[in-house]
Protein backbone atom coordinates (compact mmCIF):
# COMPACT_ATOMS: atom_id res chain seq x y z
CA UNK A 1 0.00 0.00 0.00
CA UNK A 2 1.25 3.66 -0.76
CA UNK A 3 1.79 5.73 2.24
CA UNK A 4 0.25 9.38 1.98
CA UNK A 5 3.14 11.25 0.97
CA UNK A 6 3.34 8.42 -2.13
CA UNK A 7 -0.33 8.30 -2.61
CA UNK A 8 -0.45 12.12 -3.08
CA UNK A 9 2.28 12.28 -5.67
CA UNK A 10 0.23 9.92 -8.01
CA UNK A 11 -3.25 11.72 -7.27
CA UNK A 12 -4.03 13.87 -10.49
CA UNK A 13 -4.10 17.67 -9.99
CA UNK A 14 -6.40 19.79 -12.50
CA UNK A 15 -4.51 22.16 -14.70
CA UNK A 16 -7.88 24.35 -15.15
CA UNK A 17 -6.15 27.03 -17.09
CA UNK A 18 -4.84 24.23 -20.02
CA UNK A 19 -8.19 22.66 -19.23
CA UNK A 20 -6.75 19.38 -18.90
CA UNK A 21 -5.44 16.64 -16.21
CA UNK A 22 -2.41 15.63 -15.61
CA UNK A 23 -0.99 13.12 -13.36
CA UNK A 24 2.75 13.85 -11.16
CA UNK A 25 3.93 11.18 -10.46
CA UNK A 26 7.02 10.09 -8.60
CA UNK A 27 10.26 11.39 -10.56
CA UNK A 28 11.55 8.34 -12.52
CA UNK A 29 15.15 7.45 -13.06
CA UNK A 30 16.39 8.36 -16.71
CA UNK A 31 17.81 5.29 -17.79
CA UNK A 32 20.28 6.50 -20.58
CA UNK A 33 21.76 9.13 -17.92
CA UNK A 34 22.57 6.57 -15.58
CA UNK A 35 24.64 3.92 -14.57
CA UNK A 36 26.54 2.54 -18.24
CA UNK A 37 25.32 5.74 -20.18
CA UNK A 38 25.97 8.03 -17.34
CA UNK A 39 27.24 11.36 -19.01
CA UNK A 40 31.41 11.72 -19.44
CA UNK A 41 31.36 15.38 -18.57
CA UNK A 42 35.13 15.93 -18.20
CA UNK A 43 37.46 16.46 -21.28
CA UNK A 44 40.62 14.34 -20.55
CA UNK A 45 44.02 14.17 -22.54
CA UNK A 46 46.79 11.14 -21.25
CA UNK A 47 50.10 11.28 -22.29
CA UNK A 48 51.38 7.89 -22.11
CA UNK A 49 48.80 5.38 -20.94
CA UNK A 50 50.01 2.10 -19.00
CA UNK A 51 50.89 -1.00 -21.74
CA UNK A 52 50.69 -4.50 -21.38
CA UNK A 53 52.74 -6.44 -23.33
CA UNK A 54 54.46 -4.32 -26.09
CA UNK A 55 53.15 -2.33 -29.03
CA UNK A 56 54.90 -2.92 -32.15
CA UNK A 57 57.22 0.19 -33.06
CA UNK A 58 55.93 0.24 -36.80
CA UNK A 59 52.45 0.77 -35.75
CA UNK A 60 51.50 3.97 -35.68
CA UNK A 61 47.38 5.22 -35.69
CA UNK A 62 44.63 6.58 -33.81
CA UNK A 63 41.23 5.24 -33.27
CA UNK A 64 38.21 7.57 -32.52
CA UNK A 65 34.56 6.69 -31.67
CA UNK A 66 31.70 8.63 -31.30
CA UNK A 67 28.67 8.74 -29.35
CA UNK A 68 25.37 10.51 -27.81
CA UNK A 69 27.29 12.80 -24.73
CA UNK A 70 25.35 15.66 -23.04
CA UNK A 71 26.96 18.64 -22.15
CA UNK A 72 23.71 19.33 -19.58
CA UNK A 73 20.74 18.03 -17.97
CA UNK A 74 18.31 18.09 -20.56
CA UNK A 75 15.28 20.13 -20.52
CA UNK A 76 12.29 17.47 -21.18
CA UNK A 77 12.59 14.22 -21.78
CA UNK A 78 15.84 12.06 -23.23
CA UNK A 79 16.50 9.94 -25.78
CA UNK A 80 20.01 8.34 -26.17
CA UNK A 81 20.45 9.58 -29.13
CA UNK A 82 19.57 13.30 -28.32
CA UNK A 83 23.29 13.59 -26.48
CA UNK A 84 26.01 16.39 -27.55
CA UNK A 85 28.87 14.15 -30.00
CA UNK A 86 31.84 13.07 -27.66
CA UNK A 87 35.09 11.74 -29.51
CA UNK A 88 37.12 9.24 -27.48
CA UNK A 89 40.65 8.81 -29.39
CA UNK A 90 43.45 6.14 -28.31
CA UNK A 91 47.10 7.64 -30.74
CA UNK A 92 49.33 4.63 -31.10
CA UNK A 93 53.19 6.09 -32.18
CA UNK A 94 56.26 4.81 -31.77
CA UNK A 95 55.62 1.87 -29.11
CA UNK A 96 53.73 4.31 -26.92
CA UNK A 97 49.81 4.74 -26.58
CA UNK A 98 47.78 8.38 -25.86
CA UNK A 99 44.32 9.25 -24.95
CA UNK A 100 42.44 12.36 -25.23
CA UNK A 101 38.15 12.98 -25.49
CA UNK A 102 36.85 15.85 -26.76
CA UNK A 103 33.18 17.02 -27.32
CA UNK A 104 32.19 17.97 -30.87
CA UNK A 105 31.78 22.03 -30.78
CA UNK A 106 28.63 21.97 -32.76
CA UNK A 107 26.65 25.30 -33.32
CA UNK A 108 24.06 24.40 -30.71
CA UNK A 109 26.63 23.31 -28.36
CA UNK A 110 28.37 26.36 -28.18
CA UNK A 111 25.54 27.84 -27.88
CA UNK A 112 24.55 26.03 -24.79
CA UNK A 113 27.71 26.54 -23.49
CA UNK A 114 27.53 30.26 -23.42
CA UNK A 115 23.91 30.05 -21.70
CA UNK A 116 25.36 27.42 -19.37
CA UNK A 117 22.30 25.00 -20.05
CA UNK A 118 20.32 23.13 -22.72
CA UNK A 119 18.53 25.25 -24.62
CA UNK A 120 17.21 22.21 -26.97
CA UNK A 121 14.34 19.75 -26.78
CA UNK A 122 15.29 16.49 -28.15
CA UNK A 123 13.73 13.48 -30.33
CA UNK A 124 10.86 13.25 -27.92
CA UNK A 125 9.74 16.38 -27.78
CA UNK A 126 8.75 19.09 -30.91
CA UNK A 127 11.30 20.34 -33.96
CA UNK A 128 12.24 23.56 -33.49
CA UNK A 129 9.25 24.83 -36.40
CA UNK A 130 10.80 28.38 -36.53
CA UNK A 131 14.17 26.92 -37.59
CA UNK A 132 12.65 24.20 -40.25
CA UNK A 133 10.87 27.23 -41.01
CA UNK A 134 13.89 29.21 -41.68
CA UNK A 135 15.65 26.21 -43.65
CA UNK A 136 17.49 24.65 -40.41
CA UNK A 137 17.49 21.66 -38.73
CA UNK A 138 14.57 21.00 -36.30
CA UNK A 139 16.61 19.69 -33.84
CA UNK A 140 20.02 20.58 -32.71
CA UNK A 141 23.01 18.72 -34.37
CA UNK A 142 24.71 16.80 -32.36
CA UNK A 143 27.74 15.12 -34.76
CA UNK A 144 27.50 11.98 -32.00
CA UNK A 145 26.33 8.85 -34.25
CA UNK A 146 29.19 8.16 -36.17
CA UNK A 147 32.44 9.02 -38.17
CA UNK A 148 33.73 8.47 -42.11
CA UNK A 149 37.53 9.00 -42.92
CA UNK A 150 37.84 10.61 -46.42
CA UNK A 151 39.93 12.38 -48.38
CA UNK A 152 42.16 12.90 -45.31
CA UNK A 153 39.32 13.89 -43.45
CA UNK A 154 37.57 12.96 -40.46
CA UNK A 155 34.17 13.88 -40.23
CA UNK A 156 32.05 13.32 -36.76
CA UNK A 157 28.33 12.45 -38.38
CA UNK A 158 24.42 13.06 -37.63
CA UNK A 159 22.11 12.29 -39.87
CA UNK A 160 19.97 15.22 -39.56
CA UNK A 161 22.39 17.62 -41.08
CA UNK A 162 25.50 18.44 -42.29
CA UNK A 163 29.23 16.69 -41.00
CA UNK A 164 31.22 17.90 -38.60
CA UNK A 165 35.14 18.02 -39.53
CA UNK A 166 38.01 17.48 -36.83
CA UNK A 167 41.08 17.85 -36.47
CA UNK A 168 43.42 14.56 -36.03
CA UNK A 169 45.04 13.65 -33.48
CA UNK A 170 43.72 17.19 -31.17
CA UNK A 171 40.72 15.85 -32.28
CA UNK A 172 39.42 19.81 -31.90
CA UNK A 173 36.39 21.11 -34.26
CA UNK A 174 36.89 22.41 -37.37
CA UNK A 175 33.41 22.99 -38.01
CA UNK A 176 30.65 22.54 -40.11
CA UNK A 177 31.25 20.53 -43.42
CA UNK A 178 29.86 21.01 -46.66
CA UNK A 179 31.73 20.02 -49.47
CA UNK A 180 32.75 23.42 -50.23
CA UNK A 181 28.94 24.85 -50.55
CA UNK A 182 27.53 22.11 -52.53
CA UNK A 183 25.93 19.72 -49.54
CA UNK A 184 21.88 20.91 -50.39
CA UNK A 185 21.00 18.45 -47.65
CA UNK A 186 21.39 15.93 -44.45
CA UNK A 187 24.26 13.66 -44.79
CA UNK A 188 23.68 10.17 -43.75
CA UNK A 189 25.59 8.68 -40.31
CA UNK A 190 26.88 5.96 -42.36
CA UNK A 191 28.59 6.52 -46.11
CA UNK A 192 30.01 4.17 -47.59
CA UNK A 193 33.64 4.58 -48.97
CA UNK A 194 34.94 2.67 -51.90
CA UNK A 195 37.99 1.38 -51.54
CA UNK A 196 39.07 0.76 -54.56
CA UNK A 197 38.04 4.37 -56.34
CA UNK A 198 38.42 6.56 -53.03
CA UNK A 199 34.42 7.76 -53.85
CA UNK A 200 32.21 8.65 -51.19
CA UNK A 201 28.29 7.64 -51.48
CA UNK A 202 25.86 8.87 -48.96
CA UNK A 203 22.78 10.12 -48.56
CA UNK A 204 19.64 12.25 -46.79
CA UNK A 205 16.10 12.45 -45.69
CA UNK A 206 13.90 15.48 -44.16
CA UNK A 207 10.45 14.99 -43.82
CA UNK A 208 9.72 17.41 -46.65
CA UNK A 209 9.77 16.32 -50.21
CA UNK A 210 12.14 15.71 -52.01
CA UNK A 211 12.64 13.16 -48.81
CA UNK A 212 15.60 11.58 -49.70
CA UNK A 213 18.61 12.78 -51.71
CA UNK A 214 21.22 11.10 -52.82
CA UNK A 215 25.17 12.22 -53.70
CA UNK A 216 28.53 10.70 -54.84
CA UNK A 217 31.74 12.87 -54.13
CA UNK A 218 34.91 11.68 -56.00
CA UNK A 219 38.33 10.91 -54.32
CA UNK A 220 38.97 14.27 -53.64
CA UNK A 221 35.82 15.25 -51.55
CA UNK A 222 33.94 16.89 -54.55
CA UNK A 223 30.17 16.26 -55.17
CA UNK A 224 29.69 14.59 -58.35
CA UNK A 225 26.42 13.50 -58.36
CA UNK A 226 23.22 14.66 -56.66
CA UNK A 227 19.51 13.12 -57.16
CA UNK A 228 16.62 12.59 -55.63
CA UNK A 229 14.94 9.35 -54.30
CA UNK A 230 10.76 8.89 -54.54
CA UNK A 231 8.82 7.85 -51.80
CA UNK A 232 5.96 8.05 -51.32
CA UNK A 233 6.05 9.34 -47.22
CA UNK A 234 8.97 10.28 -45.07
CA UNK A 235 10.46 7.37 -43.48
CA UNK A 236 13.30 6.66 -41.08
CA UNK A 237 16.41 5.63 -43.39
CA UNK A 238 19.36 5.22 -41.31
CA UNK A 239 21.27 3.48 -43.61
CA UNK A 240 21.91 2.01 -46.86
CA UNK A 241 24.64 -0.44 -48.82
CA UNK A 242 26.42 -0.03 -52.15
CA UNK A 243 27.71 -2.66 -54.29
CA UNK A 244 30.35 -2.92 -57.10
CA UNK A 245 27.69 -1.39 -59.41
CA UNK A 246 24.67 -0.60 -57.44
CA UNK A 247 22.93 1.43 -54.29
CA UNK A 248 20.53 -0.02 -52.43
CA UNK A 249 17.71 1.86 -50.28
CA UNK A 250 15.50 0.79 -48.22
CA UNK A 251 11.74 2.01 -47.94
CA UNK A 252 10.76 0.23 -44.65
CA UNK A 253 7.77 1.51 -42.32
CA UNK A 254 9.36 3.42 -39.74
CA UNK A 255 7.33 6.41 -40.73
CA UNK A 256 7.56 10.27 -39.74
CA UNK A 257 4.63 11.73 -38.06
CA UNK A 258 3.91 15.53 -37.04
CA UNK A 259 0.76 14.19 -35.44
CA UNK A 260 2.21 11.54 -33.08
CA UNK A 261 4.68 14.32 -32.06
CA UNK A 262 1.41 16.84 -31.58
CA UNK A 263 0.23 13.66 -29.35
CA UNK A 264 3.42 13.68 -27.21
CA UNK A 265 5.21 10.77 -29.12
CA UNK A 266 8.37 10.11 -30.53
CA UNK A 267 8.77 11.86 -34.11
CA UNK A 268 8.37 8.08 -35.79
CA UNK A 269 6.29 4.91 -35.48
CA UNK A 270 6.23 1.43 -36.74
CA UNK A 271 4.03 0.82 -39.28
CA UNK A 272 3.85 -2.48 -41.02
CA UNK A 273 0.51 -2.14 -43.01
CA UNK A 274 2.38 0.21 -45.02
CA UNK A 275 4.64 -2.55 -46.07
CA UNK A 276 8.67 -2.45 -47.09
CA UNK A 277 10.68 -2.28 -50.24
CA UNK A 278 14.04 -2.14 -51.26
CA UNK A 279 15.34 0.47 -53.98
CA UNK A 280 18.35 -1.27 -56.31
CA UNK A 281 19.83 2.12 -58.42
CA UNK A 282 22.95 2.39 -60.62
CA UNK A 283 26.00 3.80 -58.06
CA UNK A 284 25.49 7.46 -60.27
CA UNK A 285 22.22 6.80 -61.83
CA UNK A 286 19.41 9.06 -61.42
CA UNK A 287 16.34 9.12 -58.85
CA UNK A 288 13.93 7.94 -61.84
CA UNK A 289 16.20 4.79 -62.84
CA UNK A 290 15.09 3.01 -59.24
CA UNK A 291 13.99 -0.53 -59.35
CA UNK A 292 11.70 -1.52 -56.29
CA UNK A 293 11.24 -5.05 -54.63
CA UNK A 294 8.97 -5.51 -52.28
CA UNK A 295 9.27 -7.00 -49.10
CA UNK A 296 8.05 -8.73 -45.89
CA UNK A 297 7.47 -5.44 -43.19
CA UNK A 298 10.63 -5.07 -40.97
CA UNK A 299 13.15 -2.96 -39.77
CA UNK A 300 16.73 -2.17 -40.51
CA UNK A 301 19.29 -0.26 -38.66
CA UNK A 302 22.47 -0.97 -40.34
CA UNK A 303 23.58 -2.80 -43.26
CA UNK A 304 27.16 -4.74 -43.64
Amino acid sequence: MPNRREFLLLTPVVLGEMGRVMAVAPPQREPFLSDNYAPVREELTVADLKVIGKLPADLNGMVVRNGPNPQFSPPGPYHWFDGDGMLHGVRIEDGKASYRNRFVRTEGFLEEKKAGKALYGGLMGMPDLTRMAAGKEGFKNTANTALVWHNGKLLALWEGGAPHEVKLPSLDTVGRYTFGGKLKHACTAHPKVDAETGEMFFFGYQPVKPYVQYAVTDAKGVIIHTTPIDIPRPVMMHDFAISARHAVFMDLPMSFSFGAMFKGGGPFRFEPKLGARFGILPRKGKGNEIRWFEAEPCYVFHTF
